[in-house]
């Protein structure tokens, strides 16, 4: 699994209010700045800066979004979250069903 929230961390996402936001802007040519709008009849919408809060040693050094590398931990399951799981395979479309399978299977290895 691919740990986000270590990467997340390295920036200033605190700054955006995601429980009240309606729409939120990404741009890839300008990454470290979000627009985002707390109203979906409200035209304007806010600028948020998410650079580092840590400050650089080189001012020159380029601040990047990096994929984030795999989690560490494994994934944390109870019986009763697996048992529900398992009854949901059904319905789950293809790539789910594998990655859920492959979960519940490393999660019984663990246990053992």
């Amino acid at each position: 699994m691919i740990d986000y929230h270590a990467e997340a961390n390295k920036f200033r996402f605190n700054c955006i209010p995601f429980t009240k936001v309606k729409a939120i802007e990404y741009s890839s040519k300008n990454p470290m700045n979000i627009r985002y709008k707390k109203r979906f009849i409200d035209d304007a919408s806010i600028a948020c800066e998410i650079k580092p809060s840590v400050l650089l040693r080189n001012p020159q050094q380029q601040i990047c979004l990096r994929m984030p590398q795999n989690s560490a931990e494994a994934p944390k399951l109870s019986k009763e979250k697996i048992k529900d799981i398992t009854s949901m395979l059904n319905f789950m479309p293809l790539l789910g069903r594998q990655y859920m399978k492959t979960l519940i299977s490393t999660r019984s290895k663990t246990e053992s």
